[in-house]
């Protein structure tokens, strides 16, 4: 995904202040259990919320605790959206759709085919084809 029309992130991020500024992430949703949208934690920051996934893909390869520092986040909100869901904390027709679309959650599909088996043949004869 590419950043947003006309940042200047390229300019300003190095892997030192990528790596430091999803740190000071990761200790804000520590210590904020309130925090269960990845947009929420962006407006604290004061950064878009793309931010995170610009990060990891510029400078991911080359300083890999970004990428482990993101995927973390992402697993303390997801389970905080789950556990707060289940609990009944939460709107449960908006945290199902949260875990749907952010976190690839799935409704179970049980398909169950009853009956027999019919077979149909038909012929054609060349002049019809």
């Amino acid at each position: 995904m590419a950043a947003a029309k006309g940042n200047k992130y390229h300019q300003k991020w190095t892997n030192d202040s990528a790596l430091d500024l999803m740190e000071r992430a990761l200790k804000i949703v520590e210590e904020n259990k309130d925090i269960m949208f990845l947009g929420s934690l962006a407006v604290i920051l004061k950064k878009e919320k793309n931010i995170f996934t610009y990060l990891v893909e510029r400078h991911g390869k080359e300083c890999g605790a970004i990428k482990n520092i993101r995927d973390i986040i992402n697993t303390i909100i997801e389970a905080r959206l789950a556990e707060n869901g289940l609990a009944g904390n939460t709107n449960p027709a908006l945290t199902i759709f949260c875990l749907k679309n952010n976190y690839g959650w799935k409704d179970k599909v049980h398909n169950e085919v009853e009956g027999s088996m019919i077979s149909i043949n038909i012929d054609v004869e060349d002049k019809d084809l």
